[in-house]
């Protein structure tokens, strides 16, 4: 099911990565440009994607007074074509959550963005049409390795944080979800990346127990549409580690 329109303006091929927020790249169609700068808006480390000679396809930046004038859209990966801009993750989700065919939280009757809960701001507080309250928080997974979609890349405090205050609203008698969008079609389950971030993984664990919902869905690069494929299982084996 198609959720969100985005075209790409062009395409190139990966030179490098100077830092988080910047990549250079060649942009071989529609006009030839050497060593450009675009803009990174994944802050995972995107390991098995962004290496030299990997095809790109690039948005042009809405702000022309901007450093860089194109902004990371998708990267190619053996057919496939991986969708590494996290900047369009909440309205994917809205687009998710708002179509009841789909949706696996229930009818909604209203979303709230950026709901403040302490020192943190979730992504949505959702209203649904029987009144009951659901906070979501949503991450991106762009990391696949034998069809297992893992999560994070990166170590991540501020994940772990968000974690912990979808915890505590949970134990205060709301429901509580996180969507993991999973860009990756080779990926047939989903797991916490435990070497990456073993207090990651530990805190999700706790979430599921808890009864924090978690809800890994795959979703498919099919330019110039993100298209939701479908649900997929945590990994039998996702929290066997930290036993």
């Amino acid at each position: 099911m198609e959720l969100l329109k985005i075209a790409h303006d062009a395409e190139g091929v990966f030179l490098e990565r100077p830092n988080r927020f910047l990549g250079r790249v060649n942009i071989i169609s529609p006009i030839r440009q050497d060593g450009v700068l675009i803009h990174v808006h994944d802050p995972g480390r995107l390991p098995d994607l962004l290496v030299h000679g990997a095809k790109v396809r690039l948005k042009k930046a809405l702000n022309p007074r901007r450093k860089t004038g194109w902004d990371l859209l998708a990267v190619k990966r053996h057919s496939d074509w991986v969708f590494v801009n996290s900047a369009y993750h909440r309205t994917l989700v809205e687009q998710l959550l708002s179509n009841a065919a789909i949706s696996p939280i229930g009818k909604i009757k209203e979303i709230e963005p950026e709901f403040k809960v302490g020192r943190s701001r979730l992504d949505f507080a959702i209203t649904l049409t029987n009144g009951q309250k659901v906070f979501v928080e949503t991450k991106g997974c762009t990391l696949a390795e034998k069809g297992r979609a893992l999560f994070p890349d990166a170590p991540t405090a501020r994940g772990r944080k968000h974690v912990s205050e979808l915890i505590g609203l949970k134990q205060g008698g709301a429901r509580a979800a996180i969507f993991f969008l999973i860009f990756r079609k080779d990926a047939q389950c989903f797991a916490p990346n435990h070497e990456i971030d073993p207090e990651f993984a530990k805190t999700l664990k706790q979430a599921q127990e808890k009864g924090v919902e978690l809800y890994p869905m795959l979703i498919a690069y099919e330019a110039p549409f993100l298209v939701h494929i479908g649900a997929i299982p945590l990994c039998d084996d996702a929290f066997n580690q930290l036993d």
